[in-house]
């Protein structure tokens, strides 16, 4: 796909039974969601070269915004708050923290690809 375009592009990909097995492992079990609290997983467009020290946090006056608590070599998952409508900026945290460059989706986001993949 790549070779098809007509810019350098980094990708970040995982294979359908490597999303398959990450939703069974339920990396969110216990964790609390609702109301302005949001999931997401960020996938990394290689591996980290080191491994990150938990949980990442950006904070703001009233409290974390985001909280990246589980990390797997080209997957991090996060807690996210929305504040005034707006997302939080997780993959510029991953970015800036690894240097290396990354996609985030929500789990709803996650889940839905999951349920094609299982569905076919």
């Amino acid at each position: 796909m790549r070779d098809a375009l007509p810019v350098q592009v980094e990708m970040a990909a995982i294979e359908d039974g490597d999303l398959l097995a990450l939703v069974a492992s339920e990396p969110f079990r216990g964790k609390p969601s609702g109301g302005d609290l949001k999931w997401s997983a960020t996938f990394l467009v290689s591996a980290a070269r080191r491994r990150p020290r938990l949980p990442i946090e950006k904070s703001t006056k009233d409290g974390w915004r985001i909280r990246v608590f589980a990390a797997r070599p080209d997957v991090f998952f996060s807690l996210y708050r929305v504040v005034e409508g707006k997302p939080a900026d997780i993959n510029g945290l991953v970015e800036r923290e690894f240097g290396i460059a990354a996609t985030t989706r929500t789990w709803d986001t996650v889940l839905a690809i999951h349920r094609k993949l299982r569905d076919r």
